[in-house]
């Protein structure tokens, strides 16, 4: 496997430490492991261990009759074993004041699932010069280290809740290839201390109300990733005197200092959230190659702040809402700062003409974007026409007319008529729906077109990210020449869009027809469709103007060719329609079946004709016959219901 960056490295790394570690865990137990059971085997812990092999385990349980055992013990474990509590809750280990609780003078030992308290000035667990422990799922409190690894590598702390452990909750010192993962770790001097350790990961841990969060020094290569980290009072993260770590998809909030580098260098500071700071993200005498990138600084005093930090890299982070987004202070210079993002802070940049700095990257990569900057973009390349000025030594020569990072992406969905064939003269509305595709607010307008020609143009202002909007234009076809006409809607391209492939869409024909003279009969329906004679059959029939003028016209109803009845339609609109009703009395109508047909007057002009007859169904009609006992004797006809709708 090849490692491409210092993160993949120090993966790579930590994997070989683990498998070696397996390899040597299984080569070193050399007989079947055995289950000792405290205090059913032996009363005490330290008689189990003093009895057990290597490669055993050592079962704490509560003693008989307990909800929770207090075991006042201070242990010793000299060989390989698995020292493992019923749970943490119910067994405690209690050093009495005395001293080291669990003291490991062996590789390859396990600690589980133990609460661990009360080492007085000394240590809840410590192991010096040994490896391969794992200490996973405890409690540790009351004591002054609460875990201390010291020359030694390799070791894993996880899942452990560590609190009032006075100088430090979890300290590394001197060690490689440790692995300090999803503890809990509150009220100590150093909530996490790592000296001289190396190749170190620190991921996904909570700290809080500690002096300092988590405390490097002197270290390199070490992973500090997705931790929490609230209310340290000093520091959240620290790192002093190293190189080559990575500080990365933290959050850190509360503290004097959110993170901060002394001394430091070639440390990667990306993606944290540092808010509610006096100082968030500190750079003091750290040069060269530090970078500060990507990360949300909102809410602090000092946003960004560099003091003696020369030839370092800040770019792509959103400071905004700051007291000073950004501090260069000490004689800091050569830092090259571009791409960020300065939004509402009192002060943007802090006024010092002693530091001399690079504020941009560029044309056409451009500098930064700042809220309060009044240039315009007379070319449309989204960079400022005119310098954004820090103070008389240090401008922006390419401000940003928007801001960066993220993805800038607006999209226009759909474009949709209410008709698709009208008369000149006639409104046709047209929706068309746009969508915000990227991670920013977006204002941008929308053209509307038939064929090449604008309809109309619309602005949709503030889109957030992900929200469609949809915009309805009115199209006036009174000065359109008849015939086939293609729709489009277009969305401008907003500043920094990349993907501007989707921001047009094309679709639907709207036709605009001849005026012309044309009515024609749609619908006509017979009820019932069987009848016996005398009954009457109503006929509903549908008759429409299809054409572009007012007309007047009869409309006669037929059983196959007889005529029932005709009726006259007066100043019918152009494209309204009118329902008429007919009633045919069957009186002396031989049985059989009839088609039933409606016949609409051809209109002066009228060239289309075939639609102005509609047949449509058959009425059968059955004799009238007697029913019932005696000569001439008859029961009233059924008729059935009428619907005139």
């Amino acid at each position: 496997m090849r490692c491409k960056s210092a993160l993949m490295a120090c993966l790579c790394a930590f994997l070989l430490f683990a498998t070696l570690g397996a390899f040597f865990s299984t080569f070193h137990m050399s007989h079947a492991a055995e289950v000792i059971q405290v205090p059913q085997d032996y009363p005490t812990i330290q008689q189990a261990i003093s009895a057990a092999s290597a490669g055993d385990t050592i079962r704490v349980n509560r003693r008989s009759g307990e909800s929770q055992s207090v075991y006042y013990e201070r242990l010793t474990v000299d060989k390989q074993l698995v020292l493992v509590g019923e749970s943490r809750e119910t067994v405690i280990i209690d050093g009495s004041a005395g001293g080291t609780v669990v003291r490991v003078r062996a590789d390859y030992v396990q600690i589980r699932n133990l609460t661990i308290r009360n080492a007085g000035q000394y240590s809840g667990v410590r192991s010096n010069g040994y490896f391969y422990t794992t200490v996973a799922n405890n409690t540790v409190s009351g004591n002054k280290y609460g875990i201390a690894m010291l020359n030694s590598d390799s070791h894993t702390v996880v899942y452990n809740l560590l609190f009032n452990n006075s100088a430090s909750g979890i300290s590394l010192s001197e060690s490689v290839g440790n692995n300090v993962s999803d503890n809990e770790v509150s009220e100590s001097a150093y909530g996490m201390k790592l000296s001289l350790a190396n190749i170190t990961f620190v991921v996904g841990n909570t700290v809080t109300d500690n002096s300092y969060g988590i405390y490097i020094a002197g270290s390199s290569n070490d992973t500090v990733h997705g931790n929490t980290l609230r209310r340290n009072s000093v520091n959240g993260i620290f790192s002093y005197t190293s190189h080559d770590i990575i500080i990365s998809d933290n959050e850190v909030s509360e503290s004097a200092y959110g993170i901060e580098l002394h001394t430091s260098h070639a440390i990667t500071v990306s993606r944290n959230n540092a808010t509610a700071h006096s100082y968030a993200v500190y750079l003091a005498y750290s040069a060269p190659s530090n970078i500060v990138e990507n990360n949300t600084i909102s809410t602090n005093d000092w946003g960004v702040t560099l003091y003696n930090s020369s030839g370092n890299t800040i770019r792509g982070n959103m400071l905004s809402d700051n007291t000073f987004g950004i501090d260069p202070e000490a004689e800091s210079n050569n830092n090259l700062i571009y791409h960020n993002n300065f939004i509402d802070n009192i002060e943007q940049a802090v006024w010092n003409p002693d530091c001399l700095n690079t504020w941009d990257d560029g044309y056409p990569s451009g500098g930064n974007y700042w809220s309060d900057y009044t240039g315009t973009d007379t070319n449309g390349d989204g960079i400022g026409d005119t310098a954004y000025s820090i103070d008389p030594m240090n401008k922006d020569r390419y401000p940003l007319m928007a801001e960066w990072g993220g993805i800038h992406d607006v999209a226009t969905l759909n474009v949709i008529p209410f008709l698709t064939a009208v008369y000149p003269g006639e409104i046709v509305y047209v929706n068309v729906t746009v969508k915000n595709e990227g991670t920013w607010t977006e204002t941008f307008d929308i053209t509307a077109k038939y064929n090449s020609t604008t309809i109309d143009v619309q602005t949709v202002s503030n889109l957030a990210p992900s929200l469609d909007s949809i915009l309805t234009f009115d199209w006036n076809t009174t000065e359109v020449t008849p015939g086939n006409y293609t729709l489009s809607a277009e969305a401008t391209i907003v500043v920094f869009e990349t993907d501007t492939a989707d921001n047009t869409y094309t679709d639907g024909i709207v036709r605009i027809k001849t005026p012309v003279h044309d009515v024609a009969v749609t619908s006509v329906i017979a009820n019932p469709t069987s009848v016996m004679q005398m009954q009457t059959v109503k006929i509903r029939v549908v008759v429409e103007n299809e054409g572009a003028f007012l007309e007047s016209f009869n409309v006669a109803c037929y059983y196959d060719s007889m005529i029932i009845s005709s009726q006259d339609v007066t100043d019918l609109p152009s494209l309204d329609s009118k329902i008429l009703y007919f009633s045919w009395k069957t009186n002396g109508v031989h049985p059989g079946t009839y088609t039933i047909k409606a016949v609409a007057s051809i209109v002066p002009g009228e060239i289309e004709t075939a639609d102005n007859i509609y047949t449509n169904g058959n009425v059968t009609i059955t004799s009238l016959m007697p029913v019932g006992r005696g000569a001439g004797s008859m029961r009233p006809a059924l008729f059935a219901p009428i619907d005139p709708t």
